[in-house]
């Protein structure tokens, strides 16, 4: 790596990126001129030209931190600030914190597992603690999580670094979990790592991580960048391949440019726990969801503050070792974006907020700017194709001023319009091409991708599914803003970790929408301007086939039988990890046993040792205040408590409700007198 001064380096980095997005946008905006005849001629001119500047500043953005990206690889330097680790791992205690809802705990005890072994194998485990922070509300997962961390627990000897805490009541979702770890927990902690449920990182990457902090005693967060990894899906192929073959570029681009004003995105960084503890506490905004109430894209906000703080935030390109989920299929990865999308626009009320830094209100306002562009985009072409129609039926005059002598005819622009349409390709593909370059170039990383051959394979077919998921996605967060601004709450789904395959009744309800775009588009152009038939397809005809498109997303053949001969293939798949290949044999050995019987109340309450453990971590853990006396009372007359006819010894079939059961649960009484009524019982015939 090639040392470069500290904050003038970055600074001109900032100026380049910035001047350079800028001069392409006027650069742009001349030619869209040029094409629409030196200036417009009515109001929707005007708006066309408007929102096409717009889109395409977004676009050169984006373009240009790649080209940083780009020089930064190529040459070797490294970003500013950030000094490096002076040993293995830090002596300091390190927190690292899983917060989960719902999901499967075969699949997260297996990643916590597989880490706490990684860490061993260093001789760091003493140094790091566990914590499994659940916001589940689901009995089931509930009961199932307690007798999952209890056998890990066993197995690893670790009843003093791996723990277990389950919030009685979920506020502030996963910002507000791990608030409360830090209300209870954090003074015991120099730093912490934040995972989401789907987190992975390999041992080294946590202890070099620890260590940069002991080497870094300004900074506040060290972000490592995270990778997808484990879908067979194609959808989840593509995103993975993708992640990996250009994601190093555009990341290294974007960490010189940030500096010590780094971000957060959510999971896998390490934080000085007493900062973020004394400054990231976080506000409720005025008002009602969406734009009220808690603050869904936390991240980037928790990074403002921490370098308003006085703090510094780093991201940490050059390490690796850190993975995570992608979504299954367009489905699923659209009602992820939905919360994301929600989140994000509720910056727009934070970037006046006093004492932020201006790199950290930039960063808010590109998040905003990131689902906002999408409309931005549909508006143009919705207005182009109304454009033409107008154009269709306007009479052209060729003498303009009654005084002049001679027509004024009109001016072919067919030359400006190629040029900006070479612009713009090369701003979309370039980037690919580059980032190609790059791993031709470097011989461990050309195998790591499986050869050059296999690497350009899996661009062309990258890039090919890109451009035909690109309008479906376009359309679905254009859909997302505008259930956003009319005060339509996306409230907290839970992720799917399953298969990923769509079937074809969920794909024609979820894409209808899409379609009948789609054909209005290409009718409408047929209709109006048959010249621009060609330009348009590549939106419309992807709207048209958006059903099928949709099915194919989450097609695990499909997806398998490219990854079989090495096409969209990970590096991690190439060579496999032995973290990733040791959490999955460990997550389906824990799928092949079921840890509740036929519900959680009965698993509590006939298995001794799933009643000790939840009795003990309800003690530790009091739930009064979850507890619905009403509904409770209910439910033990229901069960022939006090005195009441009912019960739920030997019932073929669960006789409470979900809420019924998490409130038994939520009560020691209940269960004490549940637990030794199962035990008087005589055994069914």
């Amino acid at each position: 790596m090639t040392e470069l001064p500290g904050r003038p380096t970055t600074a001109v980095a900032r100026t380049l990126v910035f001047s350079l997005a800028v001069v392409s946008a006027v650069f742009g905006a001349h030619l869209m001129g040029q094409i629409a005849g030196a200036a417009p001629r009515d109001w929707l001119g005007y708006a066309l030209l408007g929102l096409f500047v717009v889109s395409f500043l977004w676009l050169a953005f984006g373009f240009w931190t790649g080209m940083l990206g780009f020089v930064v690889s190529l040459f070797g330097l490294k970003p500013q600030g950030l000094r490096p680790a002076t040993a293995l791992f830090s002596t300091r205690r390190t927190a690292i914190l899983m917060p989960v809802r719902n999901e499967s705990p075969a699949r997260t005890i297996a990643a916590m597992e597989a880490m706490d072994e990684a860490l061993a194998h260093l001789g760091a485990s003493d140094h790091f603690h566990f914590f499994i922070l659940s916001d589940t509300n689901d009995p089931t997962i509930w009961v199932e999580e307690e007798v999952a961390w209890a056998r890990l627990v066993a197995r690893r000897a670790a009843g003093n670094r791996i723990f277990y805490r389950r919030r009685p009541l979920n506020t502030g979702r996963k910002s507000g979990n791990v608030a409360e770890f830090l209300t209870r927990w954090g003074g015991g902690y120099d730093y912490m790592i934040v995972l989401d449920a789907d987190s992975l990182m390999e041992g080294r990457t946590i202890a070099k991580l620890s260590a940069l902090m002991d080497a870094n005693p300004d900074a506040g967060l060290i972000q490592v960048p995270t990778v997808p990894e484990g879908r067979r899906t194609l959808l989840g192929r593509m995103i993975q391949f993708a992640a990996h073959a250009y994601g190093p570029m555009f990341t290294r681009g974007l960490a010189f440019w940030l500096g010590d004003e780094g971000t957060y995105w959510g999971h896998n960084a390490i934080m000085r726990t007493s900062a973020f503890a004394a400054y990231c506490g976080l506000p409720k905004l005025p008002g009602r969801a969406p734009f009220g109430g808690e603050i869904l894209s936390h991240d980037v906000v928790e990074a403002a503050l921490l370098r308003r703080a006085g703090y510094k935030v780093f991201i940490s390109p050059e390490l690796d070792g850190s993975y995570e989920e992608a979504p299954a299929n367009i489905i699923e990865y659209a009602k992820r974006d939905r919360r994301w999308c929600q989140g994000n626009l509720q910056h727009i009320a934070l970037l006046g907020a006093r004492g932020l830094h201006p790199i950290n209100r930039i960063q808010l306002f590109l998040g905003v700017a990131a689902y906002v562009i999408a409309p931005f985009w549909l508006l143009y072409i919705l207005l182009s194709v109304g454009h033409s129609v107008i154009e269709r039926f306007r009479t052209i005059e060729y003498f303009t001023q009654s005084y002049s002598l001679a027509p004024q005819w009109p001016v072919d622009q067919s030359g400006s319009a190629m040029i900006l349409l070479i612009a713009v390709a090369a701003m979309l593909f370039l980037p690919r091409l580059l980032s190609l370059f790059l791993i031709a170039i470097d011989g461990k990383e050309r195998r790591r991708h499986g050869g050059l051959i296999r690497l350009i394979g899996s661009t062309l077919i990258e890039t090919f599914l890109s451009t035909l998921f690109a309008p479906l996605l376009m359309v679905f967060q254009t859909r997302a803003v505008i259930e956003t601004l009319t005060g339509q709450d996306s409230g907290w789904p839970v992720a799917s970790r399953e298969v990923g395959s769509v079937r074809w009744r969920d794909a024609v309800q979820t894409h209808l929408t899409h379609l009948v775009l789609g054909l209005l588009l290409m009718v409408g152009t047929i209709y109006a301007a048959p010249n621009l038939v060609w330009w348009l397809a590549p939106v419309a005809i992807p709207l048209i086939l958006s059903t099928p498109l949709a099915v194919l997303s989450g097609s695990v053949k499909v997806g398998g039988g490219l990854g079989r001969i090495g096409l969209l293939a990970t590096p991690d798949e190439i060579a496999p990890s032995a973290l990733l290949q040791r959490a999955r044999a460990l997550a389906e050995a824990a799928g092949t046993e079921s840890a509740v019987r036929s519900t959680a109340l009965d698993t509590v309450t006939r298995e001794p040792a799933a009643y000790a453990v939840h009795s003990l971590l309800l003690r530790r853990t009091p739930a009064n205040e979850a507890i619905d006396t009403t509904l409770l009372a209910a439910t033990r007359a229901k069960l022939g408590l006090d005195g009441a006819q009912g019960g739920l010894v030997h019932a073929e079939k669960p006789v409470l409700t979900p809420k019924e059961e998490l409130n038994v649960l939520l009560d020691p009484r209940t269960l004490e007198e549940l637990a030794a009524r199962v035990q008087e019982a005589p055994s069914p015939a």
